[in-house]
């Protein structure tokens, strides 16, 4: 059950990789872990998990929500970010969003994120 396994693998957006990041081998006690780290860092009002990286994180969060703060959208592992935009532009559209916009969280990251998105954990030049 390796968090980390070295065989080529393509990612959900179609990239061939080197390596393989799977988050489902983390355990309970790391997801709310993670999820603790993250509300002591970040107030929102909504949480959104993306299908299905995402989902077991988001979960947890729920009982973090609050008032104030933009909208969280959390996923496992980001290499390109389409996943992350994709949600983004899902619940713009669903009208989640409001003026105090959004932000995301992922646990690992491939490489640079765009601005509005903060890694937990981030490789450089390992893609």
């Amino acid at each position: 059950m390796p968090l980390f396994s070295s065989k080529e693998f393509v990612s959900h957006s179609g990239i061939k990789l080197p390596f393989k990041i799977d988050c489902s081998f983390l355990s309970d006690d790391d997801i709310h872990c993670l999820a603790e780290i993250i509300k002591n860092k970040i107030q929102f009002h909504y949480v959104y998990g993306v299908p299905e990286g995402g989902t077991r994180l988001s979960v947890v969060l729920q009982n973090y929500v609050s008032d104030d703060g933009p909208v969280l959208i959390v996923d496992d592992v980001l290499t390109t970010g389409k996943s992350m935009h994709d949600a983004k532009d899902h619940l713009e559209r669903a009208e989640k969003i409001d003026k105090r916009g959004a932000i995301g969280v992922v646990i690992f990251a491939r490489g640079k994120c765009p601005h509005w998105i903060i890694p937990m954990f981030q490789s450089y030049n390992f893609i």
